[in-house]
């Protein structure tokens, strides 16, 4: 009987197998992110004893590392989605700042572009939502969050 409990157990709770959107759905609340399932894989490989400390270490580096990476591309898949979306809008916008390089002869004009130009980098360079998101703080547990708001 135990044998049997135990293949069932390796079947279902497998960490190797382990669906990783679960794991999103945990990172995605602003309760827990990254930290909660960091601390939630390091306190399950605390029982794993053929594992040293340093294994346990690269396992979990390992794990958070492969989670960042779905977290990365299922991002820019929805970032891509909301672009194509706007294509529309910023084929408006490039015609304008076309439009505002060909009169760029009057100072004022050449500077608004600049800053618009500017304003465009900025918003490229700057870090983009994921990573921020998972920079930022975990919130306290408050009875009054609404997540999906």
């Amino acid at each position: 009987m135990i044998m049997k409990m135990d293949v069932k157990f390796d079947k279902y709770c497998n960490f190797d197998s382990l669906n990783l959107i679960l794991m999103v759905a945990i990172i995605l609340d602003p309760h827990y992110k990254m930290k909660y399932v960091e601390f939630w894989y390091s306190s399950y490989l605390e029982k794993v004893s053929y594992l040293g400390e340093e294994e346990k270490s690269d396992q979990v580096v390992s794990f958070i590392e492969k989670l960042k990476h779905l977290m990365s591309r299922l991002y820019n898949h929805y970032k891509l989605e909301d672009a194509s979306i706007r294509d529309v809008n910023a084929f408006s916008t490039q015609e304008a700042i076309t439009n505002l390089v060909k009169n760029a002869s009057k100072r004022p004009k050449a500077k608004e572009l600049f800053r618009r130009i500017l304003k465009q980098k900025d918003n490229m360079d700057a870090l983009n939502d994921l990573e921020r998101y998972l920079g930022d703080g975990l919130v306290e547990n408050d009875d009054c969050l609404d997540v999906l708001g």
